[in-house]
């Protein structure tokens, strides 16, 4: 829509002089107000972001590109002071780009009509909407709004913007290379020593440059999981770049253990399970398994932390209580359904509204209780996304996850690019591990920067597709013609056989 108006416009000179006179006037007196009646920092502000709003609109790839790099290290800044409005630097971060996203969806709609998880995406939205409606604190509704939606909004936007391979693969690579910078903070905060100062649940953990230690737990997951794409995409005639990717893996999944988070170690070893079954990399597949149950097998510290998997299907109630297994997850996620069970079929329905899930888990005490005074949610995305929104909404967003897992499977058998093919099952396999840590955890749904890096790697994956089966139908069908210096020519006698080829006299 943007861009067809640009051009009739273009097409006409005087248009476009008056345009941007209208324009301009109108920019240069917000400006000007904002210069006599608000505050220098205010100012400094709305200047700052009439800027990015131009740059994003006329440069929506490149704005793509800076906000996935910015994304993991606004993380880190967690302890930088000062609000706006009372939103910190994250979240205003968050809320600006769900805005310009939103707006750019909307506006550039006609580009999204043949995405697969639009069917889907839909029917979130309205039950969302209505959820949000349904919340008294206007704030809090739209902060969990932001959270949910703009992951997927930006899956959207890469899908459609990023047409070019290039493009596509600069941001994978940018991703990658941004998530550096948090491995080498937790390596600096494990080698002075921070792990001797945090402990939690009888272990001292690396809290790494993180305010939550689940967040760093998550990431440094999520790295790990790219550094095994990396690792095994390298060929082995480049040993200085694997060897690279293979220490950019090692350090995050180090980090990863010293937070001893369980969550992020089962969604690894999703990740790597599905990975490299549905990549055909049987051997590397044994050879971690048998390197992970040697492991378990010789650390005392993981047969500890595993221990819940064992007593789950024990029936000695004598020295079990099993509402207690998972630290409480257990008894919350029972006793939470049976509270959602008790409500009105509309609000089963269509859920309780946003952050009001909360109500359901009050009246269960658990080690959370006390953590969190009373504000307990049920360490489940899945189930925090059915008491608020209802079946309903947690329906539509597994089915997008599903379209990833099959269009990454298509990916896989269409077999014309082998960078495609790979992508392809590290999206089947990141979704297993999205799909692990999201039904135990509070992971990629609540966690915003973990959904940004999900779903918009999703998109790449969409986009590559797409560019695939375009490639396809414009090739020729049927055999292609021979060129000219190619075809063959008919064999010419032999110059002994033709009788007035012969020399004289013989």
């Amino acid at each position: 829509m943007i861009s067809a108006l640009t051009a009739r416009i273009a097409q006409h000179p005087a248009r476009l002089q008056v345009a941007n006179l209208v324009f301009g006037a109108a920019l240069l007196s917000v400006l000007g107000m904002s210069v006599m009646t608000l505050p220098v920092l205010v100012q400094i502000v709305v200047l700052l972001s009439t800027l990015v709003v131009l740059f994003f609109f006329t440069r929506p790839e490149n704005s793509m590109l800076v906000f996935f790099a910015l994304r993991a290290l606004f993380d880190l800044l967690w302890w930088v002071p000062g609000t706006v409005a009372g939103l910190n630097m994250l979240e205003l971060f968050t809320g600006a780009v769900t805005g310009l996203a939103g707006v750019l969806f909307v506006l550039e709609f006609r580009r999204v009509d043949r995405h697969p998880c639009l069917p889907a995406f839909i029917p979130f939205v309205v039950v969302l909407l209505i959820a949000m409606a349904r919340n008294l604190d206007l704030r809090s509704g739209v902060e969990i709004l932001a959270r949910n939606v703009s992951p997927l909004l930006i899956m959207f936007l890469v899908t459609s913007f990023f047409q070019h391979k290039g493009k596509r693969r600069l941001l994978f690579t940018i991703v990658t290379i941004v998530m550096v910078i948090p491995v080498m903070v937790s390596i600096f905060h494990l080698l002075t020593g921070q792990m001797s100062s945090y402990s939690l649940s009888g272990y001292n953990r690396l809290l790494g440059g993180y305010k939550n230690l689940h967040n760093h737990g998550l990431m440094m997951m999520l790295i790990s999981c790219i550094g095994v794409w990396w690792t095994l995409r390298i060929p082995q005639s480049q040993p200085y770049r694997r060897a690279a990717a293979l220490g950019y893996t090692a350090l995050a999944a180090m980090c990863l253990y010293f937070t001893y988070i369980r969550t992020g170690l089962i969604g690894l070893v999703a990740f790597g399970s599905i990975y490299l079954l549905v990549s055909g990399k049987r051997s590397w597949l044994m050879a971690g398994l048998a390197f992970g149950v040697i492991f378990v097998a010789m650390s005392p510290t993981m047969q500890d932390r595993f221990q819940d998997i064992f007593l789950i299907f024990s029936d000695d109630q004598l020295t079990l209580n099993k509402r207690k297994l998972g630290s409480g997850r257990w008894g919350l996620w029972s006793s939470s359904f049976k509270e959602y069970l008790r409500y009105p079929i509309g609000d089963i329905f269509l859920g309780l509204g946003l952050g009001k899930h909360w109500l359901l888990t009050r009246d269960f005490y658990n080690p959370y209780a006390l953590a969190q005074q009373g504000y307990v949610d049920p360490h489940s995305d899945y189930l925090t996304l059915m008491y608020q929104l209802g079946p309903v909404a947690l329906l539509s967003y597994l089915a997008m996850q599903f379209q990833v897992v099959r269009y990454g499977i298509k990916l896989i058998d269409m077999r014309r690019d082998k960078w495609s093919a790979d992508f392809g099952a590290f999206m089947v396999g990141l979704t297993a591990c999205a799909v692990a840590t999201s039904a135990i955890s509070n992971a990629f749904i609540n966690r915003t920067t973990l959904g940004w890096y999900f779903w918009g790697l999703a998109g790449i994956m969409f986009a590559e597709y797409f560019y695939q089966v375009d490639t396809m139908a414009k090739e020729p069908k049927g055999p292609r013609p021979v060129p000219e210096e190619t075809k063959p020519t008919p064999p010419q006698p032999d110059r002994q056989d033709v009788p007035w080829a012969r020399p004289m006299g013989r």
